[in-house]
């Protein structure tokens, strides 16, 4: 069980030095972040390991919080819209907003347990103690030995980020499905009709398994990273990680026409209707978002010049905006609509 508020003993400190002149600071090196100019027995943040090298993890850090607290506040807010709607909402409408409280309710779980990740509060396994380092390592006036160090406490930070991201997907896509399928009926009682699946249940049932495949290359392959010798992967690997990645986006191909489907044209619809409709479609299509993040990540690790063990700060951070975008986005937004329909 995951025990949050304890801050255990960081495994590698980085140093804090006097700021260099301000012609020689650079921004990605974090020469500029407030830590940077903070002496280490005054600063709770070195004891952390921030030290110089701080630009990047504080952003991660803070980007993960401000999704967490969008969430957290989407969660109440839809969850209090379920049980204090007013008389004329309808079950639907209390329905779809009950979906919206799971769905973001599970999110901000998540994300609570990813910022305890990012801000090494995580007590129950000290392999996930580790130091909220590694943004702008790559350029830090250190050693290769340290570079090394940071880039290998960053992967094994990347990975427990990762599994629990996978995690929130499965559940919450599949719950994400559910309520807008049965929005897609509530605007067009035809839209089984109209649709691939011709069944929600099944929509619901594909649902799922188009995370657990596609990320089958990322969770035992590594992405299809070289070793750190130079040896590329085997072509039985290549064949396993690609191949899934491209049913997942068969699947998702799959159900993001069906739901595009059961709505149709949106501007065939009027009032209400036509916003739930442009709602849906929004909802579903944004999420294409996930799959290019991810290929752009299997090709940024491939571009770079670090170990198979090593991760980028700076893919780091862009992962995290992006998918923080995606899900508030999305899953907040989808809340943020749901809610609105039990007072209107």
């Amino acid at each position: 069980m995951l025990r949050c508020g304890r801050m255990p003993k960081p495994f590698f400190v980085l140093p804090t030095a006097a700021a260099p002149p301000m012609a020689e600071r650079k921004l990605l090196r974090g020469d500029f972040f407030r830590a940077a100019h903070v002496e280490p027995r005054y600063a709770l943040l070195d004891r952390q390991g921030l030290g110089r090298a701080a630009g990047e993890p504080a952003l991660r850090a803070f980007w993960v919080r401000l999704v967490l607290a969008k969430m957290s506040g989407m969660f109440l807010f839809s969850l209090a819209a379920c049980l204090g709607a007013s008389s004329s909402a309808s079950a639907a409408a209390r329905r779809d907003a009950a979906l919206c409280a799971a769905i973001t309710g599970i999110a901000s779980a998540h994300y609570y347990w990813i910022s305890c990740v990012r801000a090494q509060r995580i007590g129950y396994a000290s392999a996930f103690d580790l130091p909220l380092v590694a943004a702008g390592a790559e350029d830090a006036e250190s050693t290769t030995e340290t570079q090394r160090t940071v880039g290998q406490k960053l992967f094994a930070q990347e990975l427990a980020v990762d599994q629990l991201r996978l995690t929130d997907w499965i559940s919450t896509t599949t719950l994400l499905s559910l309520s807008l399928g049965l929005l897609s009926e509530e605007i067009n009682p035809k839209a089984g009709e109209d649709s691939l699946l011709q069944s929600v249940p099944l929509l619901v049932l594909l649902t799922p398994f188009v995370c657990a495949i596609g990320t089958t290359s990322k969770s035992f392959l590594n992405d299809l990273r070289p070793s750190t010798s130079g040896v590329s992967q085997s072509p039985g690997n290549w064949v396993l990680g690609v191949g899934c990645f491209v049913v997942s986006l068969a699947l998702f191909s799959v159900v993001s026409a069906d739901l595009v489907l059961r709505v149709g044209d949106p501007t065939r619809y009027a009032g209400d209707a036509q916003v739930t409709a442009y709602s849906i479609l929004v909802a579903q299509l944004l999420q294409v978002g996930y799959p290019l993040v991810a290929a752009i990540e299997a090709a940024w690790l491939r571009s770079i010049a670090i170990s198979e063990d090593e991760y980028s700060a700076a893919l780091s951070a862009f992962k995290s905006i992006c998918y923080g975008c995606l899900d508030t986005g999305i899953k907040a937004g989808l809340a943020l609509f749901a809610g609105m329909r039990c007072f209107s």
